[in-house]
Order: structure tokens, then C-alpha cells, then sequence
């Protein structure tokens, strides 16, 4: 190993939840910087499992917790008693609770600061990557600004803006952290969260796309062809399109099969949505929660991935598991008008299908071969890791 390559100190507060992407997005990102030479570390939550495999490739620093997702396994110590406090006592929402609540996530956020300044002082190499930004990383960052003793470059991944711009507070933290601050290097999934930072006024400085490296996967072909909806279903996802969009695919593909996974959270019409499709011989309703190995072998098997995602609420962020299934050379079927769309068009790696409200008017399937759908998808790919080695240049030898 090059004794003057930088070290990645990879942060996230919330990688110990299997129902986001925050574990997965770590792990992509630290193979991609492990291809590049770099040297990777990780600081991840106190709860975080330890017989997940693909961790062992790294060095893993479990020192983390956070209050904006609830834990995978059970709480111990003082965060269980709280939690019992609260509900022995039926104490609710109130400026009180919500003061305790800062003061232990002020907390988390200080210890938080000891560790990773700990870890970035092992080596003169090293830099701060949060490969997602949410919150708590967020406010983090806006106490170790005021505090100027990390002096490393911090490279900055934002893959969505909803939480920040729906709530002045997020907001302003967000405009505090970035404005101005030329230790920041930041990178953006799409070009409309570009668009707006740069509308706004609240970052002038130079901002990379970044949309999720490519990792080679390997799909497993089958005789049927498998239109896959995976991820943890929710109603912004287009999980109640999906009858529809079953119906108009099977009059045209046949023997198409479809793997639809189901979702933990439940919203008024989720379970007639469910019914139905438990009803239809070519679905196959999977879990709704799967284990990260489990979740890659029914991507493996698809030959398309659909993504009826809301046009309304997917008005920023690119989508996981479009890059995943790019990564297994596997279209996805989707909307017009969502960011990534314009990455569809640009690259030829996927297809269209009009709105459910319109009648699926005809561009599903139309004037190109899987060939060539898999040329763009081997082309988008390569961009995408281009794109990246750009995004993380200042502190590679790339």
C-alpha cells in the first residue's frame, strides 16, 4: 500500500438500518475507493451487527448513534428506561420532550466528534466522506465547524433535499454548513439538486455529480422474464400503480413474472393494493424485509426493474435501486420526468411508460433491442465512475 495514499474516513450515522440505504452506500462506496488504492475506514453506529460479511474487509468502527431512525435490535441501557418512561407515563409530543431530545442527540453529536477526530489524527492522509448526508451528519458537521479542529477536506454526497427544505431549522443548518466553506468538496445525485443549491444562493462553490459508483454484479438469467419491484414498498414508490402496471406489461410480454417486495409501513389503501396483487397468478409477493445478501439474489434474477416512483415526491434524490439493478446490466421501466430520467435519456439504459392516468399510450418496448439497452447501461456505468473519480480527486491519486 502507498504510504501517501489519503485515507477515507467513511462516516454514517444510520447504516444500522435494513430499511434505507445507508449500509449499502458505505459499503459501495469503500470497495470503490479500495479498487482506486485509497485506504478506507469506517465509523459506523454502536449497533451495527457484526456478522455482516462484507464488513470485514474493512477497518470498522462501531462508535456511532443517532435518534433520527429507530434501531434494528433492541434498545439497552438508558435509551430503553427512556423509552419506558415515556410510555408508562403516556407522555407525548411537548417542548420538553423535544429539549431532552436535543440535549441526547447534543450528546451523541460530541461523543461522535471525539471519536472520528481520533480516527482522522491516525494518519496525515486522512479525510472525512459522508456518502450520505442526512440530518444528523448535518449537525455534526455544524458543531465541528464551530469548534475548527478538523482540518482535513470533508467530501460531502447529497441525495436528497426533502428533509432539508420542507423545515427552516434543517434548512438553515444546511446553508450554515455549506455556505462559504472551502473545506467542503460536494457532490450531488442529480442536477436539480445542482439547480437549486446554485438558485438559492446556498452554495457558490463548485458541485460534482455524484450518483452511486458502479460495482460489478453478476445477474442470474432464467427462462422467465422478471419485471422486479424491490426495496421496501411505499405508496411514493407507485406501489398502488402497480396492478396497472402488471396488467399492461403481461398483454405484451408473455409469461412475464414479477417480483413485487412488500412494505413494513402501511398506508390506508396498501392492504387493497396487496390483495389484489396476491390475487394475479405471475406475482410473487417477497418479504418486506429482506437480508442484504437475499435482496441482491432477487435483483440478480430480474431482466427489468420498474419504478413507478411519484413524480411529486421523487422531485430530487436519484433512486438506489436503479443504480443497483444498472449494476447488474438491468433496465428499469420508469416515468419521464424524474431526475434520473434525464440519465435514461442521455445513455439509452432504460424505458418510458406514460402515465397510468393516460392509458400507458406506447413507448413501452419501442424501437430498441436489449442489446442496446445494455451497451447504454455498460456506458451509463463507466460515467458513473468517472463522474466520481472526478468528485473525489482533490484527495486521490486517481
Amino acid at each position: 500500500m502507498n504510504q501517501n495514499s489519503r485515507v477515507f474516513v467513511i462516516v454514517d450515522f444510520n447504516a444500522c438500518q435494513t430499511t434505507t440505504h445507508h449500509l449499502n452506500y458505505v459499503t459501495t462506496y469503500a470497495k470503490f475507493l479500495q479498487s482506486t488504492g485509497s485506504i478506507v475506514k469506517l465509523i459506523l453506529p454502536k449497533q451495527l451487527p457484526f456478522n455482516i460479511s462484507e464488513l470485514n474487509l474493512y477497518d470498522v468502527r462501531r462508535v456511532l448513534k443517532s435518534r433520527s431512525y429507530r434501531l434494528n435490535r433492541s434498545r439497552i441501557g438508558f435509551d430503553r428506561i427512556y423509552l419506558f418512561v415515556l410510555r408508562r407515563f403516556n407522555i407525548g409530543e411537548s417542548l420538553f420532550i423535544t429539549f431532552i431530545e436535543q440535549k441526547i442527540e447534543d450528546h451523541f453529536i460530541k461523543k461522535a466528534y471525539r471519536h472520528i477526530t481520533d480516527v482522522l489524527n491516525e494518519n496525515k492522509n486522512s479525510v472525512l466522506f459522508f456518502p450520505s448526508i442526512d440530518l444528523i451528519a448535518l449537525r455534526f458537521l455544524d458543531y465541528s465547524f464551530s469548534r475548527e479542529k478538523i482540518k482535513s477536506n470533508i467530501f460531502l454526497r447529497l441525495n436528497a433535499l426533502e428533509h432539508f427544505i420542507t423545515n427552516n431549522a434543517n434548512s438553515n443548518i444546511l446553508t450554515r454548513v455549506l455556505e462559504g466553506n472551502k473545506k467542503i468538496i460536494l457532490g450531488v445525485e442529480t442536477s436539480k439538486i445542482s439547480s437549486y443549491l446554485r438558485e438559492t444562493g446556498i452554495y457558490s462553490g463548485e458541485i460534482f455529480w455524484a450518483p452511486l459508483p458502479y460495482i460489478r454484479r453478476y445477474p442470474k438469467p432464467t427462462s422467465e422474464i422478471i419485471f422486479g419491484f424491490l426495496g421496501g414498498a411505499k405508496k411514493r414508490k407507485g406501489f398502488d400503480e402497480l396492478p396497472f402496471w402488471i396488467e399492461t406489461i403481461s398483454q405484451r410480454v408473455i409469461n412475464a413474472k414479477f417480483l413485487i417486495q412488500q412494505s413494513p409501513y402501511h398506508w390506508p389503501s396498501y392492504q387493497d393494493t396487496l390483495k389484489m396483487l396476491g390475487e394475479l397468478e405471475n406475482v410473487v409477493l417477497l418479504p418486506e424485509k429482506l437480508s442484504n445478501e437475499d435482496f441482491f439474489h432477487y435483483i440478480s434474477l430480474c431482466d427489468f426493474n420498474i419504478a413507478p416512483y411519484s413524480r411529486e415526491s421523487y422531485k430530487w434524490g436519484g433512486s438506489s435501486i436503479f443504480y443497483y439493478a444498472s449494476d447488474f446490466l438491468i433496465p428499469t421501466l420508469t416515468y419521464k420526468h424524474l431526475p434520473f430520467s434525464d440519465e435514461i435519456i442521455q445513455f439509452k439504459c432504460g424505458l418510458f411508460l406514460e402515465d397510468v392516468r393516460s392509458g400507458f399510450k406506447a413507448t413501452i418496448f419501442e424501437n430498441i433491442s436489449r442489446t442496446e439497452l445494455e451497451k447504454g447501461l455498460i456506458n451509463y456505468n463507466e460515467s458513473r465512475n468517472q463522474a466520481n473519480k472526478k468528485f473525489l480527486a482533490p484527495a486521490t491519486d486517481f
